[in-house]
């Protein structure tokens, strides 16, 4: 039973291990430029200026949130190291002030690599 222990543990850290070697060596990145608008009043609609950079190129992005009612996806042409994109939501006129609308973003390279990250603006 000890062996059994000792050989999960060593794989769930070699699954560990990869995963963080895989996301560094990605390079994916992306950065909210005007970060105002990352609060918002509700029912108010904001424009986020977002730029995503990979030093390999980038490939695909992709950009949702179901409160915001939000789904972009766009397969770069020319695989671009760095590219500038607006998207405009609205926030629900339901949102409670103090509450979170959530935007995911699904990023990938032009080696495959994909970046998943979520981020929230805030409603006043």
């Amino acid at each position: 039973m000890k062996t059994l222990n000792i050989i999960l543990l060593a794989i769930g850290f070699l699954l560990m291990t990869t995963s963080c070697t895989k996301e560094e060596e990605a390079g994916i990145n992306y950065e909210v430029l005007n970060t105002e608008a990352l609060k918002a009043d509700a029912g108010e609609t904001v424009t986020l200026q977002i730029k995503f950079t990979d030093a390999d190129g980038l490939d695909k992005i992709i950009v949702e949130s179901l409160e915001m009612g939000l789904e972009y996806s766009e397969e770069l042409d020319g695989n671009p190291t760095s590219i500038t994109r607006e998207f405009e939501v609205t926030i629900p006129d339901d949102a409670p002030s103090g509450g979170f609308c959530l935007l995911e973003l699904d990023i990938t390279d032009t080696k495959g690599f994909i970046l998943k990250e979520a981020f929230v603006i805030k409603v006043n």
